[in-house]
């Protein structure tokens, strides 16, 4: 079994009990703000492993890992520019670390 927050620190979980402990890692579940090119978001980690990225009050959109061989590969079924989407995945995976 796989968590997505584990996956996108690019880690693999094995068996249920760690994957229990990752997700009630309450620093992974709180609200955080990433800066990207002179623009602030607000993300909302969700407890299904999403994350809902905001800007100021308005929802652009949820991002998600999935696994990858050079890493978590960031995905989104919203109207968001791949390079953004990548961008937002690689800063949530570094403040996740």
């Amino acid at each position: 079994m796989r968590c997505r927050f584990c996956i996108s620190l690019g880690r693999l979980r094995l068996n249920d009990q760690e994957i229990i402990k990752c997700l009630k890692n309450e620093k992974l579940m709180e609200k955080f703000e990433l800066n990207l090119n002179g623009l602030n978001y607000d993300v909302l980690p969700q407890d299904n492993g999403t994350y809902r990225i905001m800007d100021g009050e308005e929802k652009i959109g949820v991002i998600y890992a999935e696994p990858g061989d050079e890493g978590p590969q960031w995905k989104t079924l919203d109207d968001l520019d791949t390079d953004l989407v990548n961008d937002l995945g690689k800063a949530i995976t570094d403040h996740n670390a």
